[in-house]
């Protein structure tokens, strides 16, 4: 018999770079979790809206001499 000193080893595959194609690998939890994560977006910009609208009321009344003063004040800072 031949006496060869052989050293095995195992192959690594670093899959970022090898599969790049995996980055794209959507599974349905994710799609359901952006569904609800849309819907919650959508609910918050519907609230800011109907809140925004309160919110200029109330500057026309007195806060828009606040707001002059509060601008003056981040020119100084």
């Amino acid at each position: 018999m031949l006496a060869t000193p052989e050293e095995l080893f195992l192959p690594s595959i670093d899959e970022k770079t090898e599969y790049p194609q995996k980055f794209f690998d959507i599974n349905d939890k994710e799609i359901e979790d952006f569904r609800e994560l849309k819907k919650q977006r959508e609910l918050d910009a519907a609230a800011s809206k109907k809140g925004g609208k309160k919110k200029k009321g109330d500057e026309k009344e007195g806060g828009v001499a606040k707001k002059a003063e509060d601008a003056g004040e981040s020119k100084n800072d």
